[in-house]
C-alpha cells in the first residue's frame, strides 16, 4: 500500500471528507489531499506531522517505516536507534519524515529521465493567458510510458481544473489538432491559451467555482494537443 492509499484509508476511517482533512492540516484545498492520495505529490515533513496528529496514526504506520526484527545493525546504526528512542514523539515523527523525504530523493536520482521541450506560454486554469512568447527550452522530467508519448510540456496557471490539475503543475501534451469530448486539451482562443476539458459546444472547467467557455461564432480557436498526464520535473 502506497503513502497516498494509507492517507486515504486513515481519512475514511475517521469519516473525514477531503475538504475536512485539508482544513484540519492547513492546506489550501481538497485538491491537495486528492493529489496526495493519488500519489501525484507527497506531503512535506510538517504536513506529515499534522496528518499523524489529525488522523491519530503513528508516523511509522503512516510512512510504513517499521524496523525488521531480524535486521542486523552496525554499531553506528545502534547509536542512532538509541538516540532516536530518547526523542519525544514530535522529534521521532520529524526524523521519520525526513528519512522518507531523503529516501524518495535518493530513489529519484536513479530514475530514468527524458529531455523534452517546455514552452513558456502557461495554459490558464483561471482567467486566461496571452501567448506572447512561444519559444521552447529543454527541461528534464522523470521518464515513463506517458512521458514517452508526450511531445512537449506546459505549466498550469490557475485552479479552475482542480482537483484534476493544480496551479504550477507541469502537464504532458501530445500534439494533435482534435480531441474527443471529455478529454483534456490545450486550446487557444483569440490568442489566449487554456487547459480545459473539451465538450462539443464549450470548454469545461472542472472546478465549479469557474464558468465554462462557450464556443461563439467568429472565435479564432484551435487545439494545441491532448493533455495525457502530469510531468515530474527533475
Amino acid at each position: 500500500m502506497s503513502l497516498g492509499q494509507r492517507i486515504k484509508q486513515a481519512r475514511e476511517q475517521h469519516g473525514y471528507q477531503q475538504k475536512d482533512l485539508a482544513k484540519k492540516v492547513g492546506v489550501r484545498s481538497a485538491g491537495v489531499i486528492s493529489n496526495w492520495e493519488r500519489d501525484l505529490n507527497k506531503p512535506d515533513a510538517d504536513k506529515i506531522v499534522q496528518l499523524c496528529k489529525v488522523l491519530e496514526i503513528s508516523s511509522a504506520d503512516l510512512l510504513d517505516c517499521h524496523i525488521d526484527e531480524a535486521f542486523v545493525c552496525t554499531s553506528k546504526e545502534k547509536t542512532m536507534i538509541h538516540q532516536f528512542r530518547h526523542l519525544d514523539s514530535i522529534g521521532q515523527e520529524a526524523i521519520l519524515a525526513l528519512l522518507t523525504i531523503e529516501s524518495q530523493r535518493q530513489e529519484k536520482t536513479i530514475l530514468p529521465t527524458r529531455t523534452i521541450p517546455f514552452f513558456s506560454a502557461r495554459p490558464s486554469a483561471g482567467l486566461g493567458n496571452w501567448i506572447f512568447d512561444n519559444e521552447a527550452e529543454n527541461i528534464e522530467i522523470i521518464d515513463g510510458p506517458q512521458a514517452q508519448k508526450a511531445d512537449y510540456v506546459l505549466q498550469v496557471d490557475g485552479n479552475s481544473m482542480e482537483p484534476k490539475f493544480h496551479h504550477g503543475q507541469y502537464v504532458l501534451v501530445h500534439k494533435q489538432e482534435t480531441i474527443q469530448p471529455n478529454e483534456m486539451g490545450i486550446f487557444v482562443i483569440n490568442g489566449e491559451v487554456w487547459i480545459k476539458q473539451f465538450q462539443k459546444d464549450h470548454l469545461h472547467s472542472i472546478n465549479p467555482e469557474y464558468t465554462d467557455i462557450p464556443f461563439e461564432e467568429g472565435q479564432d480557436i484551435y487545439c494545441m494537443g491532448k493533455v495525457i498526464g502530469v510531468a515530474e520535473r527533475v
